[in-house]
This record gives structure tokens, C-alpha cells and sequence, in this order.
């Protein structure tokens, strides 16, 4: 861990103490007149505990984004204007009183894992008619209530109605009743703040706040539905909810293209799985493009949210010597690249092959050990028909002035 310096100091009101030294041992804490803060402090250990059964559940870190509305006494109340004591009611028609309101500012663009703390943004109408009445922004751990369970909000991303939304800045809020509950945000059953120690995640809780919190979840205590995050009764919601959309359009194409220094070279489609790139008279690192698609995003029993775009088998240099193979585990092969999986490995849609890699080279062959079936975006289709279109056009245009073309 390396060495440890203690730091302390006081200014006015406020105390600054901490620890700073080597390693991963860095925290910086202060204590100011409303409470203590402290930094680069990494809460429980992200997903289900070991056990997440004993205790009763599951715990999940469940918040509102700044302007969502949760039905109260005298109508819908935004949970920025929200107060202790302000009664709301429950999905089973019962008026309970607010506890206590957290409010926690959070800069994804600082956050170690910013995936963690991005919104789910729940369109209006996605999971039924009504249900949300608009746009609902929820903390991805956040239950939301079906078929008397709670189901992660993350676990219902389906890529259309129900997508994870990058932001720089995310002001969340907790609402806490006496007991764990159904609340109505947008008129959408989600759960309440069950309280289990993460208090300090907020800016008004009583311990040390932690600045980059992980928003996942830890061993729950007591809730008042069970917590589901796989199995066959998600796949059940899941496929509900895509049942809702328009049928995907899906294609085997991946579309593959080849970029060095931003310029494209040429590839032959060999046929659906072997593909050649011509190297000759071109220098610097070649990035391979690609369609991508997200398996949880098309198939409701999957859950592999990793972006996909193309599974290759194998990668030879074509050289004046003889063709020379890239071992796939090569650690170099890392912007772009999922997981080594021995005999194959993914990329993410643009995967890039260190120049040192192709030394010597005048082209690529690529093997693919499958085809994915990515989704056709129709009016993305129909734009790429049109540039394609007027790309033709003057070059025959060219051709015609230079009078090579009649």
C-alpha cells in the first residue's frame, strides 16, 4: 500500500483531515459546519453480496434525478421541493409521511465508474400505457415494482424505450418514509429508500460523505417486496417490455471498414466471415470499424450488455516473407477490445491494431468465428443510401467533365 502521511488542519468552523500517501490509501476528509466530507472512497464492493438472501435481500442505492414527481397528498410533489413531514402515497393507496430527503450533486466526469451513477431514463408509456405518464430518470440500481418484485432499473435497459443516459452532472435524491415502500414517481411504482447505512452518500446525511460513490447495491436488511435481478421471472418482464416495440429489423452485414490516419483503405469481403485489408502505401495505428449491437438490448434472456462489433478468430500479416499471425491475447490489442476468449475475441464496434503490429505488411486478413445479427436502423439505411447516392453522382459528374465518361 506504501507509505501513509497524516494530514490535519483547521480553518474556522471547518476541520481538514485525512490521509495521503502511495497506492490506492489516498483519503482527504474535512468536516465543516453541516457535516464531513470525504474523497476517493470506494463504498461497498459493487453488485450482490456473497449471500444476498441472508438478511432478507437485497439493498439497492436507489435514487430520483432532480425533477421527477412522486404523487402526494394534494398532487404530484417534485423531489427537489420535497420536505419531512409532506405526506405521499403509496401504490397500495396509503398516506405516509416523508422521514427524510437526501440531495447528493455527483460529477460523472470525475466518478472512477461513471456507468454506475448514469440515469436510466424510462420513456413514457415503456412499460405500460400510463406507466410513466413522462420520461422517468432513475439511479440504475433503483427498484422499480412489477409483477411483485423489484427489478433493478438497469436490468430493464432494452437500447429504445429504456436507455442509460450519459450526463456530466446528476443531482439525486433519496425519499425515505418510517418503512421501506411502493412509491408512484410519474405514476410508475419504484421503491422508497431503505436505509442501510448509505446516508453518507448524500450531501445532508449525518456521516462522511463519499465524493464518488458507487450507486450499486449491498446486502438488504429488510424490503417490503422480494429483489430480482435474473431468472426466469425477469425474462417474463424483459420480453414484455420489448414486446411493446417495433419489431427489430436485423442483418448480418457488419459493414466492416478500415481507417489509417483517417484514411479509409480498401477491404474485400472475402465472404461473410474473411475479409482482406490493403495495407500497402498506408502508416500508423488501423482502426477497424464496424456495426455493433448489444445482446440485452435484442434477446430478453440475455444479459450481456457488453457493445458488440465483430468476432474474430484469427488476424494475419500478409508480408513479402510469408503471413505472419497476431496472437488475439496480445496485450497491446486494448482500445477497442473486449475480453481475450482463447479462440476468439470481440471488438466493441471500433477496435484499433497497433502500427508495431503490422510492420512490414501490405495487407490484413481477418477471420470472424461468427456473425453477430445487428440492428438495421431503417432511417440511418435510408441516409447512407442517399450519401452513397450523391457520392455517385459526381463522381460520374467528374468523369463526364474530364470526357471519359460519354
Amino acid at each position: 500500500m506504501g507509505d501513509i502521511t497524516v494530514i490535519s488542519a483547521a480553518i474556522g468552523r471547518s476541520t481538514i483531515a485525512g490521509t495521503v500517501g502511495k497506492g490506492d490509501a489516498s483519503v482527504v476528509s474535512g468536516e465543516l459546519a453541516a457535516g464531513r466530507i470525504v474523497e476517493n472512497v470506494t463504498p461497498e464492493p459493487c453488485g450482490r453480496s456473497p449471500d444476498a438472501t441472508e438478511g432478507g435481500g437485497v439493498d439497492l442505492t436507489v435514487c430520483f434525478l432532480e425533477g421527477t414527481r412522486l404523487l402526494g397528498l394534494h398532487g404530484d410533489i417534485a423531489v427537489e421541493d420535497m420536505e419531512p413531514g409532506d405526506r405521499l402515497i403509496t401504490d397500495s393507496g396509503a398516506m405516509r409521511p416523508v422521514k427524510w430527503v437526501g440531495r447528493r450533486l455527483i460529477e460523472a466526469t470525475r466518478h472512477p465508474r461513471p456507468e454506475t451513477v448514469w440515469p436510466i431514463r424510462i420513456e413514457a408509456g415503456a412499460i405500460d400505457h400510463g406507466w410513466p405518464e413522462r420520461p422517468l430518470y432513475l439511479s440504475p440500481d433503483h427498484g422499480v415494482y412489477l409483477d411483485g418484485c423489484l427489478v433493478p432499473a438497469k436490468a430493464l435497459l432494452n437500447g429504445r424505450s429504456i436507455i442509460q443516459e450519459k450526463r456530466d452532472r446528476i443531482i439525486y435524491y433519496h425519499v425515505e418514509l418510517e418503512s421501506h415502500d411502493i412509491l408512484l414517481a410519474e405514476s410508475l411504482p419504484v421503491e422508497s429508500y431503505l436505509d442501510t447505512g448509505h446516508r453518507d452518500f448524500f450531501e445532508n446525511g449525518t456521516g462522511a460523505m463519499v465524493l464518488h460513490p458507487h450507486l450499486t447495491q449491498t446486502t438488504r436488511m429488510a424490503g417490503c417486496a422480494p429483489f430480482i435481478d435474473d431468472g426466469d421471472g425477469l425474462d417474463r418482464i424483459r420480453q414484455r417490455l420489448m414486446d411493446r416495440l417495433p419489431a427489430l429489423q436485423r442483418s448480418a452485414d457488419c459493414r466492416l471498414r478500415a481507417l489509417r490516419n483517417s484514411v479509409e483503405l480498401p477491404v474485400t469481403a472475402i465472404d461473410q466471415l474473411n475479409f482482406r485489408v490493403d495495407l500497402a502505401d498506408s502508416q500508423g495505428d488501423l482502426v477497424l470499424l464496424s456495426n455493433a449491437m448489444v445482446p440485452a438490448e435484442c434477446d430478453a434472456a440475455s444479459r450481456d450488455r457488453r457493445r458488440l462489433g465483430i468476432d474474430v478468430a484469427s488476424l494475419e500479416v500478409e508480408t513479402v516473407a510469408g503471413n505472419r499471425r497476431v496472437a488475439l491475447s496480445d496485450r497491446s490489442l486494448r482500445s477497442g477490445w473486449h475480453n481475450d476468449e482463447f479462440t476468439h475475441r470481440w471488438t466493441n464496434g471500433e477496435a484499433v491494431i497497433p502500427a508495431a503490429m503490422l510492420e512490414g505488411g501490405h495487407a490484413l486478413s481477418i477471420r470472424l468465428n461468427e456473425t453477430a445479427r445487428y440492428v438495421v436502423d431503417p432511417a440511418a439505411e435510408c441516409h447512407a443510401s442517399r450519401v452513397a447516392d450523391l457520392v455517385m453522382t459526381r463522381q460520374m459528374s467528374a468523369l463526364r467533365q474530364l470526357g471519359l465518361l460519354e
